[in-house]
C-alpha cells in the first residue's frame, strides 16, 4: 500500500508513518500530563517551555569528553544530556524564582 507518494520507495514511507505515529504519541502522553498539572494546581499563571540546544552547550561537551565512553555526541549520551539539562533547568529556578528580589512571582506549586 502506498500511503505518501509513487515517487518515495515504500520502505522509507513505512518509517515516516511509524515516526509520525510515535510522535503524535509522545504529544498525547504530554497532553494528558499538563492536564492533570492543570486539573491538581488549576491554571498556570506563569507557563514556561524550555527545549534543549545540547549541541551549543560547551559545559556538556566538557562533561562528555571526560567521561564514561568520552563520546561528544550528545545523542549517543542520553543520560548524562538529561541529567544536565535537569542541572540547568535548576539552576535557571535557583538563579530567577528564589531570589528574595523575586518574590513578587508568588509561590509555586509546581516545576516539572
Amino acid at each position: 500500500m502506498n500511503l505518501l507518494s509513487k515517487d518515495i520507495p515504500e520502505t522509507i514511507q513505512i518509517k515516516v508513518v511509524e515516526y509520525s505515529i510515535e510522535e503524535k504519541t509522545y504529544f498525547n502522553e504530554q497532553f494528558l500530563h499538563i492536564n492533570a498539572m492543570m486539573r491538581e494546581y488549576n491554571l498556570p499563571s506563569l507557563f514556561i517551555t524550555l527545549t534543549a540546544a545540547e549541541t551549543k552547550w560547551s559545559h556538556l561537551k566538557d562533561i562528555l569528553k571526560t567521561t564514561g565512553n568520552k563520546d561528544t555526541n550528545p545523542t549517543k549520551r542520553p543520560l548524562h544530556t538529561a541529567l544536565h539539562f535537569t542541572h540547568r533547568k535548576r539552576e535557571l529556578w535557583n538563579h530567577v524564582w528564589k531570589k528574595p528580589e523575586n518574590k513578587q512571582l508568588g509561590t509555586t506549586y509546581s516545576f516539572y
